[in-house]
């Protein structure tokens, strides 16, 4: 028995209209493409097969970031130059790049 030739059967006969079996079977092999086309159509089928969606891709490079930015600061200390902004007045008053962490503002 075939699934979508039943289907289509009861489909038709419910509606009271009659197509040769020749008709039916054309028909219900359409339906059958048609039906797994769907997964492609809907978007199921890149859903479900293991890709990452780009909120998630975006996810993971900020928690990278973070985690790369965590390692930075334990790793290092404050300027005392700039007091971590990395900025330091010349003698003009000015902003200029502070020498001493080279605008880092840890060393």
């Amino acid at each position: 028995m075939n699934y979508w030739k039943e289907c289509l059967t009861c489909a038709l006969d419910d509606e009271n209209i009659t197509l040769s079996d020749a008709q039916i079977s054309s028909i219900s092999e359409k339906l059958e493409d048609a039906h797994e086309g769907y997964a492609v159509y809907a978007g199921i089928e890149a859903a479900t097969n293991g890709e990452k969606s780009d909120a998630e891709l975006e996810l993971e490079e900020l928690k990278r970031e973070i985690e790369k930015r965590t390692r930075w600061v334990n790793n290092t200390k404050p300027c005392d130059v700039c007091i971590t902004t990395g900025i330091v007045k010349d003698s003009w008053g000015k902003d200029q790049t502070c020498g001493a962490c080279e605008g880092a503002g840890r060393v």
